[in-house]
């Protein structure tokens, strides 16, 4: 996993990762002013130059930032296989829609995601997402279907 935490006008890149137990480890923290291309390549540049092997296929949890998945591609290439963080596309999904509706929104997301049936969670979020399109044209549901499928 990786993300960045904004502190004034610095960014620290942050990369986690996630043992079997699920624990979770400090990969690399990586110092810029944004969260750029070049910036998040260093930081993954770093973490192989001290050991991580870029053939190995690792699953990468972003926030959805085109520098990141672009990054990652650039450096581990067919061995990444990237996703977007849940959390980060609830949030912005809820961030665009009037408050009364973040209960039950936010509740059909999860539901699809944790279910065992990748149809049907495709199908739920299909649906999710064609209820909300016309009378909430902004909330970012459209491109739900491509990246947040268990």
């Amino acid at each position: 996993m990786i993300d960045g935490i904004h502190f004034q006008d610095r960014v620290i890149l942050l990369a986690l990762g996630f043992d079997a137990q699920g624990n979770k480890h400090v990969l690399g923290l990586w110092e810029g002013t944004t969260e750029k291309t070049a910036v998040v390549r260093a930081l993954l540049s770093n973490l192989t130059e001290r050991g991580l092997n870029p053939d190995t296929p690792r699953l990468w949890i972003i926030d959805g930032g085109k520098a990141l998945r672009r990054a990652i591609l650039e450096v581990f290439g067919a061995s990444a296989l990237v996703q977007r963080c849940q959390e980060h596309k609830r949030r912005n999904v809820l961030d665009h829609l009037p408050e009364e509706l973040h209960a039950s929104v936010g509740r059909a997301m999860r539901d699809a995601w944790q279910s065992k049936d990748p149809v049907l969670a495709r199908r739920q979020l299909e649906r999710l997402a064609n209820s909300l399109a016309k009378p909430h044209p902004g909330a970012p549901c459209a491109n739900m279907k491509c990246d947040t499928y268990p």
